[in-house]
Order: C-alpha cells, then structure tokens, then sequence
C-alpha cells in the first residue's frame, strides 16, 4: 500500500480547529468536508477548501496573535469534497479488517459488503428516479446497487434538506467516480486481501487507478490572504499566490516539495544554516536563504495588494 495515498486520505477525515472573528470554531471530523468554502484563486480557477486540522497552533510560530481570524485550509478540484464525503459513507476509509476471507477480492465485491439491507431512505431514492442518470453513465444493469450507494451516502443528517436538483447532481457525480473505480465491474482486476484493513485495500485499489495518463500533469495550488488594519485605520488585503503545473520529467509536488529540501541540504553543507537537529523553517537564518535560492529556480508566490 501506499503510504502517500493512506495519509493524504485520512488528512481529510480529521478533527479541525481554527480562529474566526475571535471565537475558536472546532469542527468534527464527521463535518469538515460538510464545512467548506470557495476560493477563487484566479479569474479562471475557482476552488473548494476545507479547514485542516489545528490552525491555532500558527498563532505563536508566526506571530499572529492580534489576528482575529487564523485559518489553515486545503485547496480542491470542486467535487472532491463531495466524493471523499461518500466514500466516508460508505466505511471505505475504515481501519476494521474486510469480512470476505478470499485471498484476492474485486473492488466491486469489496463495496458489496458495505452495502447493507433495510437503509433509511429519506429523499426516496429509487431505480426510477435516477434512470436518466444510469443511462447516462452505462449502469442501466446495476440500477439497485446504485440506490443503495446512494441511500447509504445520502443517509447522513447533513443532507437532511437537499433539494432533489442537488440530490441527483451529487448523485450523478458519485456514481460517474464510483463506476471510473470500478465499484459495479467484479470482473476487475482481483486486489489482494490476506486479512488487510479496508482503508488498505481502498488505497491499493486507488494507487493502481490513479496513475496519470500520457500527457497528464498535476497543479499545486497555494494562497494566503492577509486582511490588515493599520493604526491608522487604513485597510489592506494582501494575496500572495503559487501555481505551479507539473512537466513531462518531474511533478509539481515533486518540484515543490523536492527543492526546498534540496536547497536546505545544500545550504547546512555550506555553512549557511548552522542550527541543528530536528527544527522548523520558521527563522530568518533558514527562510531567507532558502527563499532567494528558490526564486532563483523561479519557484515565487506573486502578490496582489487591493
């Protein structure tokens, strides 16, 4: 398994804290993907995000503590809230082990046994209601598996009052991700099971799926918007802004996450950076070097001021 997709996953089904207006505002795990908002990052990019974690412990390390409102939040595609909230639903993010005692196990014979009888029903799904959907994505034949998903997704207290209009856009969404996961097919490639834990083979399952095609690349989003009041009186907004795309040699994530280190490294070798041990980047003996040496290679956030 894939340590990178089991940590990135779980990062979104955690306890979340963060500053607004000067109140703390704690969100469960159960609602931090129901908690969003939209960020606009540019005029053609407009993102969802969600609160990470602990954002009051960046208070002290950076001196925030006249900030009214301290937020460190996760930028995605729109959609992958929603989605992720489904397979939370549906226990693919689980740590109890698979029920099957096979030694190898279809993705689609996996959700089978999540998939109770008798689920709660409140928006009265059914086989007729999403028939344009089903139509639509080739999944005429899997018609009452798809209700199920849905009644399972859908049975959460945060969708109590979805119009159906929204209901079935959801709905259309899940059941495009959950066929392209091949959650119908059990003719799929067979994952290995030997007592692992759902979340284990979830994360096999995607690490085989997820691999980009030829010509595909990823994109690093970053912002911070600092809204300032002066003494006197005077208000700013300041965006700072980093959009990076991957190539046809090397990821974004890699180049973003790759370089620093190696600058960092290359500057204790020089005598640059004299600290030792185990230490956070939050001096100007580290930051500064490392900064200017990244400019260099042309990795900059770009400022906006309004």
């Amino acid at each position: 398994m894939c340590i990178r997709d089991r940590v990135s996953t779980q990062s979104t089904w955690d306890n979340a804290v963060y500053l607004e207006n000067g109140e703390q505002v704690k969100v469960p795990k159960e609602r931090v993907l129901y908690h969003t908002f939209e960020r606009e990052v540019n005029m053609s990019l407009n993102l969802e995000g969600y609160a990470n974690r602990d954002s009051l412990k960046y208070i002290k390390t950076y001196n925030l503590q006249d900030a009214a409102t301290v937020i460190r939040g996760t930028l995605r595609y729109k959609g992958f809230c929603e989605i992720v909230r489904a397979f939370i639903e549906l226990g693919l993010l689980e740590s109890q082990k698979v029920s099957l005692e096979a030694a190898e196990i279809s993705f689609a014979e996996l959700i089978d046994t999540l998939l109770q009888e008798g689920l709660p029903n409140p928006h009265n799904i059914s086989v007729e209601l999403i028939t344009p959907i089903l139509d639509d994505q080739g999944l005429v034949s899997y018609g009452e598996k798809a209700v199920k998903i849905l009644k399972k997704v859908f049975g959460n207290a945060e969708y109590a009052n979805l119009e159906q209009t929204q209901l079935l856009k959801i709905s259309k969404r899940i059941l495009k991700t959950m066929k392209f996961i091949d959650a119908f097919d059990t003719s799929a490639q067979k994952l290995k099971n030997g007592g692992r834990t759902i979340l284990e083979i979830f994360c096999d399952h995607l690490q085989k799926k997820l691999v980009y095609k030829p010509g595909e690349k990823d994109a690093v989003y970053m912002q911070h918007i600092f809204k300032v009041l002066y003494p006197n009186g005077k208000k700013k907004t300041i965006t700072s802004t980093l959009i990076r795309f991957g190539t046809e040699k090397r990821s974004a994530m890699a180049t973003l996450v790759g370089t620093p280190t190696a600058i960092a490294t290359q500057l204790v070798l020089d005598g640059v950076i004299t600290k030792t041990g185990v230490i956070m980047p939050d001096s100007r003996e580290i930051y500064e070097p490392v900064l200017q040496k990244l400019a260099e290679v042309g990795i900059v956030l770009q400022e906006e001021t309004d």
